[in-house]
């Protein structure tokens, strides 16, 4: 036998070390399993935001829609009223400062939704990237 001999004594202490490693090995995992539970839970939450982040996208897009549509029958009102002559201009001009606060007001709305879409999704694929980069 090439090995040397170990005296019992040290094989012990060595069991004993060991056992110290395998309950610690126990514990991290009865910990990674715990925060592995609170993860999933977490990423329920997560699901619940994007299904919400997809209506206030869909509604947004609506109010775009909206917006494009008023635009386009605004314009044809001015065409017609340039061609009937000036009495419906005071009730175009409110109808224009009308829809001008629309537009600003859905300016801001598309620009808050931007940066929330933006951050959102790249903290979804800093952590996708995580994932297939580890164990």
């Amino acid at each position: 036998m090439s090995e040397r001999l170990i005296a019992v004594p040290t094989m012990h202490e060595d069991h004993r070390n060991w056992q110290s490693i395998l309950s610690m090995w126990q514990q991290d995992l009865k910990s990674w399993d715990k925060q592995l539970e609170k993860g999933l839970s977490q990423i329920e939450e997560l699901q619940k935001m994007l299904a919400y982040l997809h209506k206030i996208l869909v509604d947004h897009k609506k109010a775009i829609e909206r917006r494009e549509e008023s635009l386009r029958m605004h314009e044809h009102d001015l065409a017609s009223c340039e061609r009937l002559g000036m009495g419906y201009l005071e009730a175009l001009t409110l109808k224009h400062l009308d829809m001008k606060r629309q537009v600003d007001r859905t300016s801001l709305d598309h620009e808050q939704i931007k940066k929330h879409h933006h951050n959102l999704m790249a903290k979804l694929a800093e952590l996708v990237t995580t994932m297939n980069t580890s164990v």
